[in-house]
């Protein structure tokens, strides 16, 4: 099972109780590359690239998705995460409320061709409000795996990022104003991937941002805080350049002889969730499996009409 959110010091007042289910928001995740049942062309650099719909919302919320891609044959681990507190650490940009979530599995060499499969977790930290009781969890509260296939003989896609995406799951808050959200159980609306769709401009300056050469231009254009003057260089953009074959080029590759390795991203290593469901709500074509995890920090109790106030340390509430 992939890492939980790390938890140090929540601190909660005790007259925070949440709103009524009044104003909902939901948040949708969504993912670009690499889709599910989908066979691509192998390539240097394999990008990793989530659509989060409602991402200002998430962010306030406090997120984490972290993702492994493992390979069934030959071997191949890789691994990395998003969060919200990082997100001027990686390429995190928005167009209205999209936010596009873009890792690599870099490693120095081509991806062989095989089967592999993506997994996928979000996690984050919820309240229920149960009366006299502020009951607060953290963890994944959606998880879900995808396949996908690589060839080196030139028969798979190359068109990496355009199109739909593919839906993964969604969450609905009852109040976004809330930093401490209340789900709304069994309530996810209706899967809309689409509205996560790339444009050619947003298209234009992924695929420069992972040859190592971003086009300032296009992803000034294609993204809300994108700034004319700011420069957005991936971490890997020397060895990029010296791979001869990145995500999103067109040109012939010869097949690579190269090894199985890990991303330089904070990953883990992967295990079957221990409370993993699967569900039927995904879109047409999609193989993910989506599942329900959480874990309890603690809970703040509310006798009578005091009001209290509490620190929860590590599932322990301190008065």
């Amino acid at each position: 099972m992939l890492p939980m959110l790390p938890i140090t010091l929540l601190t909660l007042g005790a007259t925070a109780a949440l709103a009524s289910a009044s104003n909902p928001a939901r948040i949708e995740i969504d993912l670009v590359f690499p889709k599910g049942k989908t066979t691509y062309n192998n390539m240097t650099v394999p990008p990793v690239v989530f659509a989060l719909q409602n991402a200002p919302t998430a962010k306030v919320f406090d997120y984490q998705i972290n993702w492994e891609i493992n390979g069934d044959r030959p071997a191949f681990f890789a691994a990395g995460s998003f969060a919200s507190d990082s997100w001027q650490k990686q390429f995190n940009y928005t167009a209205g409320n999209v936010g596009i979530l873009a890792d690599s599995t870099y490693w120095g060499g081509n991806i062989k061709a095989g089967e592999y499969t993506l997994s996928w977790e979000y996690s984050t930290t919820t309240c229920t409000d149960k009366g006299d009781t502020m009951l607060i969890e953290t963890g994944n509260v959606r998880t879900g795996r995808v396949k996908f296939t690589i060839v080196d003989d030139g028969s798979g896609a190359d068109d990496l990022f355009s199109g739909c995406p593919q839906y993964l799951g969604a969450i609905t808050a009852k109040d976004p104003s809330d930093s401490c959200p209340e789900l709304v159980s069994g309530e996810d609306g209706k899967p809309d991937p689409c509205q996560a769709k790339m444009n050619k401009k947003q298209i234009a300056c992924l695929e420069s941002y992972f040859k190592g050469k971003t086009d300032m231009d296009a992803c000034t254009a294609a993204f809300d805080d994108i700034k004319p003057g700011d420069k957005v260089e991936w971490e890997y953009a020397k060895e990029a350049r010296k791979a001869g074959r990145h995500a999103g080029d067109d040109r012939p590759v010869k097949p690579s002889s190269g090894w199985s390795g890990s991303s330089s991203s904070s990953g883990s290593s992967t295990s079957e969730s221990e409370s993993e469901d699967t569900s039927d709500d995904t879109s047409e074509g999609d193989d993910s499996e989506t599942g329900k995890t959480q874990k309890s920090i603690g809970a703040v109790v509310r006798p009578g009409l005091w009001v209290l106030s509490a620190i929860v340390i590590a599932g322990t509430v301190l008065y």
